[in-house]
């Protein structure tokens, strides 16, 4: 699972410089809960 989120990370942060606004706004929009996803994650191992 947090293979699959560090991948989205980098796609999601990707999308953000792409030039199509629906998808810009798609990464803006889900990259922060994504990240959050990962953060709970890793607190999980600690």
């Amino acid at each position: 699972m947090r293979i699959d989120h560090e991948r989205d990370i980098r796609l999601f942060t990707n999308a953000l410089h792409v030039k199509d606004d629906e998808i810009r706004d798609f990464a803006v929009k889900y990259l922060p809960l994504i990240q959050e996803h990962l953060d709970k994650l890793n607190a999980l191992d600690k």
